[in-house]
């Protein structure tokens, strides 16, 4: 796993810490699922297919 430095405004850190805080989730977990699943929707991701 990499290592990624980003600046974001100080509104979405905010609303970000607290998606996090609510879902009980580290906010870098938070990030990385948002992340994934955008790469996912817009076709730069496979799915992973559930093992049988």
């Amino acid at each position: 796993m990499e290592l990624v430095t980003i600046r974001i405004p100080d509104e979405i850190k905010k609303k970000l810490d607290e998606i996090a805080h609510n879902d009980q989730r580290p906010l870098s977990n938070l990030v990385r699922l948002i992340i994934t699943q955008w790469l996912k929707e817009h076709g730069h991701l496979e799915e992973k297919q559930p093992k049988e």
